[in-house]
């Protein structure tokens, strides 16, 4: 894994706890993604759809 791939798989781990928690439960997609460090939420799901297919 180099450093792009820990990092995007750093930043999936956080958005799937900001999914599961309910303090930013009325926050966008957008809003999320942003918060847990992808530039926009393209950004996020890209790096979703490689690390789905990287298994």
């Amino acid at each position: 894994m180099n450093f792009k791939a820990y990092i995007n798989d750093c930043r999936l781990r956080e958005m799937e706890a900001l999914l599961a928690g309910s303090t930013y439960a009325g926050e966008s997609m957008t809003g999320l993604a942003i918060r847990a460090g992808f530039g926009c939420y393209h950004s996020y799901r890209r790096a979703k759809k490689r690390n789905i297919t990287n298994f």
